[in-house]
């Protein structure tokens, strides 16, 4: 990344703090890595696992993230629901 951008280094001898160089060289790292990301099928996520790696279908995944997310929030909601059945007095 230095070889191919002369700003890289200017910005390390610059007066910027600690917290502030550490930031910007975050977002140049980035910046450098989708530069040279190559596309390599329309309409798929590339995803990495302990397996291996695969493609998929964006849709799959948001299909996929949302059931996760709907399991977290109904465990949440039965355990806040429990939770106030146990602290309420039984009725005789």
């Amino acid at each position: 990344m230095k070889s191919e951008d002369s700003d890289f280094e200017m910005f390390r001898k610059s007066s910027l703090s600690a917290e502030g160089k550490a930031w910007f060289e975050e977002q140049a790292v980035s910046q450098w890595r989708d530069s040279k990301r190559e596309r390599l099928a329309d309409h798929t996520v590339y995803l990495k696992n302990k397996q291996g790696h695969y493609f998929r279908s964006p849709v799959v995944c948001i299909d996929h993230d949302l059931s996760m997310l709907t399991g977290i929030m109904d465990t949440f909601l039965v355990g806040i629901f429990l939770k106030q059945k146990a602290k309420e007095p039984e009725v005789s």
